[in-house]
């Protein structure tokens, strides 16, 4: 074919990067001013804009420039992209959170323009999972737009054009930028052909010959970025040269029109097809600033589980939705999640307002969350209880003594769910709904008041998107069941399942057996903190894929027994390092093989990484990370990786090994040694700066966090991200009184026959009526699944294939329902 290039006019726009928010939102308005005014100087000029909260900023803060912008979007000469709120890290926010991008952009451009993006653009961004070409899809996105990695960074990579498909199947159009998305210089050694011209007009040539050569047409990205800017006079009195010299082969344009172009002129068996993620770039960004990483997991959970309980409060009590004020809390986690704030290579001063945004966001889901579910507990019929044999004086006990005081816990997942709880005293014994005894424990509590310092803690069942209550005595004797046992010794962790080793000098796991499989899980020694040498190291980590140089270790452990059955114990590892010190309080539960580890780490370390090290007896020459809404399997090899809640190594007959984690982004797997990033002291903002003594560090401080060890005999997935999901989102225990109420003591609102299938979304719509119900398969196998959601009306038999998102709007009067995209349509 005829050699053609597309001139895309654009402007890198970063909110937040050297500079805090209020800069970035003034730069915004002078760029779109500034493309606004050479479309008045230049009729065929076009500019290419993404990020849809930039849209709603001028709209809100400039209404006259935004009627102007939309009359030059209906004439097409101004081209909406992106389809998501910010152009996000593309590694590290949730699957849903991909999602209410999409959702929330694509409904404002459709409500202001009448149109939708059809293609993603995220140039700057980091790296890009590979569930991104599913998630394009159900955003209403046929073709992606990236930059990163570089040539030199994934030379596997094909050069422009290529089809990108998920592991699902879903396949988009995509392009990565050659030579940058603004100006570039041409060093005449590099380029001698190119000797002479101005670095616009060379740019344009050296297309013009890469089209020719390669066969396709080819997107030239031109335009002042970073800081704002957009195209100027200079840029565009040189290309309206190129353009009028060439007779069509250049021409001003948007992504849509050239990926319109190629799907029309050329052979898509031509066209090179990559089925995986597109790493590596700037491989620190998943481990840098781990305090705001976890506030943004945090965010996520807490907004998913409230919009749950929210719809479910709305149908068991009649109240109102919050839809709006759930949409506003997203959208501050979706602002948070831009490629420079979440990827955490920004100013300091730019994360004391992320952190506030995550925080307001997440006390609007605790908000939220609290209210519906105490609707609902309150009308629950906790009086039930005194029509069971023996407990027909519970109302005379609760009014002499608070004695049988009812709680109900609530489970946000799709499935059922056994966890223990907390109550906020020392109990006697604690019954179910039925005059049931369960096993406690005294538990320290947080609290250190007076000689207040314990609370019980029990095992509680709760149904799929349920409830269950019980009964709490403080002082009336009741006999607790028998358990299968579980105890601490000073070096040793044991139950009827598993017995686990420490070390009594380092404090690490030396034995994980599995009394069942005859296997011991630990190759070396585990849970060992090292200290890895960082120094060389900017704080995107340009140029680096692996962190695996050990300064030392976490050394002198201290070892004390904390807890001792009959529900959990507990052996508490303290290691220090200079002024450093990691408290692991490692648990096991009676009738569990997993080993909960709690995490309490003061880091006082500069250019310095703190890892994990798990050397596992099981594995392989693979690795799975989990990554938003699936999982990818890529080589054990040490480089760094991104993961979300959970990794696992195993064998061939499928023994192996699952980590899981509650806050962390950032991990290597060396043949079988598992290492998960827990905290880096980066610079803030350092690329390749002169260091100085005023230099700030990122990390510094305190960190919470926990992760669990998960031992199995087959690989299947979907008890991992089961469990992953109930440490992320844990039951939620709500105090009551005695009441009548129309709520039995125990629901359940939903049922999936397959375990492999989760419902990750509960929602109203965000117009007109009915609910919202997003299911995906976690397992990488076809199945086919019953869902019933119970007060939506529904009961249908669903068709999954390997890591497929489905989104279905249920009809509020039939309950039947229609497959829709993210985007409700």
């Amino acid at each position: 074919m005829d050699k053609k290039v597309f001139l895309i006019g654009n402007a890198h726009l970063d909110p937040v990067w050297l500079w805090r928010k209020s800069e970035g939102l003034a730069e915004i308005k002078a760029t779109f001013r500034s493309a606004l005014d050479r479309m008045n100087e230049y009729p065929s000029y076009v500019f290419t804009a993404a990020a849809t909260s930039y849209y709603q900023w001028i709209e809100a803060s400039e209404p006259e420039m935004f009627e102007e912008i939309k009359r030059r979007v209906n004439e097409g000469r101004w081209v909406i992209g992106g389809g998501m709120w910010v152009q996000p890290d593309c590694n590290l926010p949730s699957g849903e959170a991909f999602a209410r991008h999409m959702l929330y952009s694509q409904g404002f451009f459709l409500e202001k323009f009448g149109k939708i993006a059809s293609f993603g653009y995220n140039v700057d961004s980091f790296g890009h999972n590979g569930m991104m070409p599913q998630l394009l899809k159900h955003g209403g996105m046929d073709s992606y737009v990236y930059m990163r990695p570089d040539d030199w960074e994934n030379p596997s990579l094909p050069f422009g054009l290529s089809f990108w498909e998920s592991p699902d199947g879903s396949r988009v159009l995509a392009y990565r930028i050659p030579l940058g998305y603004g100006d570039n210089g041409f060093s005449e050694e590099e380029y001698p052909d190119l000797a002479g011209l101005d670095q616009y007009t060379a740019k344009v040539r050296y297309f013009l010959k890469a089209s020719g050569k390669a066969g396709i047409p080819l997107m030239s990205f031109y335009g002042v970025g970073n800081h704002g800017g957009g195209p100027t006079v200079r840029h565009l009195d040189a290309l309206e040269k190129e353009i009028a010299a060439r007779g069509g082969e250049v021409l001003y344009s948007g992504p849509e029109e050239y990926f319109d172009y190629v799907r029309k002129t050329v052979d898509p068996d031509q066209i090179p097809v990559v089925k995986t993620d597109l790493q590596h770039h700037a491989s620190g960004c998943y481990a840098a600033n781990s305090q705001l990483k976890k506030r943004n997991r945090v965010a996520e959970n807490l907004l998913v589980s409230a919009e749950k309980f929210d719809w479910l409060g709305a149908k068991l009590t009649g109240a109102a939705q919050h839809t709006a004020q759930l949409k506003a809390a997203w959208e501050k986690v979706l602002f948070n999640q831009f490629h420079d704030i979440l990827g955490s290579c920004s100013i300091r001063s730019a994360y004391d307002e992320a952190f506030d945004a995550f925080g307001s966001a997440s006390d609007t889901a605790r908000e939220i969350a609290s209210f519906s579910l105490e609707r609902i507990s309150w009308r629950v019929n906790t009086v039930s209880l005194f029509s069971v044999p023996g407990k027909e004086d519970g109302a005379r006990m609760f009014a002499g003594d608070g004695e049988g005081k009812p709680v109900v816990v609530f489970n946000p997942h799709s499935f059922p769910v056994r966890q223990s709880v907390n109550t906020s005293h020392v109990a006697s014994g604690v019954c179910d709904s039925e005059g049931r005894s369960v096993p406690i424990q005294k538990v320290r509590a947080e609290r250190t008041n007076g000689t207040d310092l314990f609370e019980t803690m029990f095992t509680a069942e709760v149904p799929a998107l349920g409830w269950a209550t019980y009964y709490v005595y403080y002082r009336t004797p009741m006999e607790a069941p028998a358990t299968a046992g579980v105890s601490a010794a000073a070096c040793k962790l044991e139950n009827s399942l598993v017995k686990i080793k420490f070390d009594r000098f380092t404090g690490a796991v030396t034995g994980y057996l599995d009394k069942t499989a005859g296997k011991d899980f630990a190759a070396g020694p585990m849970a060992v903190p090292l200290v890895i040498r960082d120094y060389e190291n900017d704080t995107w980590s340009h140029r680096v894929f692996r962190f695996r140089e050990q300064l030392g270790v976490f050394t002198d452990a201290e070892m004390k027994v904390i807890e001792n059955g009959p529900i959990r114990a507990t052996l508490r590892v303290t290691t220090r390092y200079n002024n450093s010190v990691l408290v692991q309080d490692f648990s096991l539960y009676e009738g569990r093989r997993e080993l909960y580890v709690r995490c309490f780490l003061t880091f006082a370390e500069q250019l310095k990484i703190l890892k994990l090290s798990f050397p596992a007896a099981v594995g392989g020459d693979t690795v799975t990370y989990s990554m938003p809404y699936g999982f990818i399997e890529k080589p054990a090899d040490g480089c760094e990786e991104n993961a979300h809640k959970w990794l696992d190594v195993s064998d061939e007959n499928g023994l192996g090994l699952s980590l899981i984690n509650d806050g962390r982004y950032s991990f290597d797997v060396l043949g079988r040694d598992i290492r998960m990033t827990a905290a880096r002291g980066c610079g803030y903002a350092d690329h390749f700066g002169c260091r100085d003594d005023l230099m700030e560090f990122q990390d510094q401080g305190e960190h919470f966090f926990h992760y669990i060890l998960a031992p199995h005999e087959t690989r299947d997935f979907a008890r991992t991200v089961q469990m992953a999901a109930v440490l992320n989102s844990p039951l939620v225990l709500i105090p009551e009184t005695h009441h009548a109420g129309p709520l039995a003591t125990t629901g359940c609102a939903m049922e999936i026959s397959a375990e492999n299938v989760a419902a990750s979304v509960i929602k109203a719509p965000e117009k007109g009526g009915g609910t919202v119900l997003r299911l995906y398969e976690t397992a990488g196998r076809p199945v086919k699944a019953r869902v019933k959601l119970r007060p939506a009306g529904l009961d249908c038999e669903l068709d999954f294939g390997p890591q497929e998102i489905k989104t279905l709007l249920i009809d509020p009067r039939s309950g039947s329902y229609k497959e829709v995209n993210f985007i409700e349509m």
